[in-house]
């Protein structure tokens, strides 16, 4: 028996990137939160650059500075252990 509802795996892209757009339209009219919520929905689907870097600016917005901080390192640090 199926489930009643479509399957969402196979359109995880589709979603990050709609959660993303949200994100960005939020950020515009500097509804920080929402886009925040919606940068980690997306990040959760399909983590990005540019989503990640969204959510920085989504917390220096709020002025959680501390958690942009820590943000910005884990990346570096991401990156440092690819090369």
């Amino acid at each position: 028996m199926s489930a009643p509802f479509p399957s969402v795996s196979g359109h995880c892209d589709e979603l990050a990137l709609a959660y993303a757009s949200r994100a960005i339209a939020f950020y515009q009219v500097q509804e920080f939160e929402d886009s925040l919520f919606d940068a980690n929905q997306s990040i959760a689907l399909l983590p990005t650059v540019e989503m990640l870097f969204h959510k920085i600016y989504c917390l220096t917005s709020l002025q959680r500075f501390g958690d942009s901080i820590q943000l910005v390192e884990e990346m570096i640090e991401k990156v440092e252990k690819m090369s």
